[in-house]
């Protein structure tokens, strides 16, 4: 089990491929780098806006980490390796910025704080009235990602792309249609915070449950999946049931080979909710979202190049975070707050 989480922890921070490929740990997870990919700066689409509420208006994303992300040199290099891995599979680019220098600016920015939570709002908010006002007496414009619980600290980087993932515009994978022909939600769960199971009817978020617009289906291996232990099996025998949930495990991974031979219905449940890494679904809604949709988003919109003194690309870290991401019932603070709501 220690080698097993020291090759996860190795996977996600994407410094030892050798290692996760010869050790089978990475068949779940994304593997074809993004093709959208566009240099900040350089010529790209015309900085035309999203026509979807809460879209990204650009694929160069402004961050700011906050003091007390840095004050802490593990967490720190966690979410910038987090933030690189996220950009490799997403077709997105993260600059970092130093706050200070934005007061002048008019667009918003991603600002993820160690708050001991995990949790932000899906998607880009625009300025609301009292944003504008507060931008008029130079207040800062955040987009906060609050991290910092135990899921989605230093040692589980998969939940720190969780959260990130909320603010690009991603929701939670249990809200997809699907997911009713295979799990209900268990009573205790729904009673205590129905919103974490429910695809939203608008906005950046519904995108990826629109099989109109974004053809997906439903990923237990997403990242943005809760654990099995919320939920229980929909019995063979209730009306409108689809095919057992063990059977639906072995025909979308086993048997199309997306899966190793030996993964089981007993070792999927205990994999639900707790993925290591951004899952090829992921980076395919990731990729939509960054270009897919029409008119595509600019490469840098926010013209952070030119800000030189202010921002520059996201580096890697020179330090490896210690994961310790055993599989856990314990109940994740990984809530999504809707940016309508």
């Amino acid at each position: 089990m220690l080698r097993l989480l020291a090759i996860h922890a190795a996977c996600v921070s994407g410094l030892v491929l050798t290692l996760c490929e010869s050790a089978g740990a990475q068949w779940y997870c994304a593997t074809k780098p993004a093709t959208n990919v566009c240099t900040p700066g350089a010529a790209g689409p015309s900085a035309a806006a999203p026509n979807v509420s809460g879209l990204w208006p650009t694929r160069t994303v402004p961050v700011v980490l906050s003091g007390s992300v840095k004050r802490r040199e593990v967490l720190q290099a966690a979410v910038r390796d987090t933030l690189l891995n996220v950009a490799k599979f997403s077709g997105y680019n993260f600059f970092e910025c130093d706050e200070t220098k934005l007061k002048d600016s008019t667009f918003n920015y991603m600002y993820i704080d160690d708050t001991d939570e995990c949790q932000a709002e899906v998607g880009y908010s625009k300025l609301n009235a009292f944003q504008r006002l507060a931008s008029a007496f130079k207040f800062p414009k955040r987009l906060v990602v609050e991290i910092g619980a135990s899921r989605c600290d230093a040692g589980n980087q998969a939940g720190i792309a969780h959260e990130i993932m909320h603010r690009l515009g991603v929701e939670h994978e249990q809200g997809h249609p699907d997911r009713s022909k295979y799990l209900t939600v268990k009573r205790s769960q729904w009673l205590s915070d129905p919103g974490q199971f429910i695809a939203p009817a608008w906005g950046v978020g519904a995108l990826r449950f629109d099989k109109e617009k974004f053809v997906d289906t439903y990923d237990i291996l997403s990242v943005m999946h809760y654990p099995f232990s919320y939920f229980d099996e929909v019995k063979a025998s209730t009306p409108n049931a689809a095919t057992p949930f063990s059977k639906f495990i072995e025909d979308k991974y086993v048997k199309s080979k997306l899966a190793p031979s030996n993964f089981s219905f007993d070792s999927s449940r205990s994999f639900l909710g707790q993925n290591f890494c951004v899952s090829s679904d992921d980076a395919k809604f990731l990729q939509y979202l960054a270009s897919g949709i029409e008119p595509a988003l600019p490469c840098d919109g926010f013209k952070l190049v030119s800000m030189t003194d202010a921002c520059h690309p996201v580096q890697a870290s020179k330090i490896l975070a210690v994961a310790s991401m055993s599989p856990s019932t314990e109940k994740p603070s990984v809530k999504a707050r809707t940016s309508s709501r």
